[in-house]
């Protein structure tokens, strides 16, 4: 049931975000337009950062979500959940950003609904959680066996959004590595 309340987090999140997009979308396309042009080059900053962090290259402090704050959250129940969903809703990884301002948002342009798109799309972007939720807790026992292959998991994490910042870079730059 926690699960379903992370979803409506999510969903209450994306709704509010397609609401403003809709109110501010003059103004967004007036940015997104010359960002559009140096979107590769964005892209291929932000995976380069993000696996150097992975791979141990950049240290960052995350203090300010320590475990303790994050436990006070799930000790809230309900609302606990949907502010977890709504916290995490709002941390756009590249796909989901450019899925949600990508299709979604246009979406709402479109057809001037930015109240079910949204919703449809929250709920979507929960189903892993709303799935596996149930598995969590024997999950925990589990995860000792899994630990060990943690590292590594990460580390080819990293070198693998190197690599793909990599080629995003070449790309803005209209280097082609595999013509020779």
């Amino acid at each position: 049931m926690l699960s379903l309340s992370y979803a409506a987090g999510r969903a209450a999140t994306y709704v509010l975000v397609a609401a403003l997009a809709a109110l501010f979308g003059v103004a967004l396309a007036g940015i997104a337009l010359p960002l559009q042009a140096y979107s590769e080059l964005i892209l291929s900053a932000v995976l380069l950062l993000s696996g150097l962090l992975l791979i141990g290259k950049i240290q960052v402090n995350f203090d300010a979500l320590d475990s303790e704050k994050l436990r006070f959250l799930f000790e809230k129940g309900f609302l606990g959940a949907f502010l977890i969903g709504a916290g995490l809703a709002l941390v756009f990884c590249p796909v989901s950003a450019a899925l949600f301002f990508g299709g979604v948002v246009p979406l709402v342009f479109s057809t001037k609904d930015w109240l079910f798109l949204p919703i449809a799309y929250g709920i979507g972007t929960a189903i892993p959680v709303i799935l596996f939720s149930p598995a969590f807790p024997f999950a925990g026992k589990r995860l000792g066996s899994f630990s060990r292959f943690g590292n590594q998991i990460t580390l080819a994490m990293g070198w693998l959004l190197i690599l793909a910042g990599v080629f995003y870079l070449l790309s803005f730059l209209r280097i082609n590595p595999f013509v020779g």
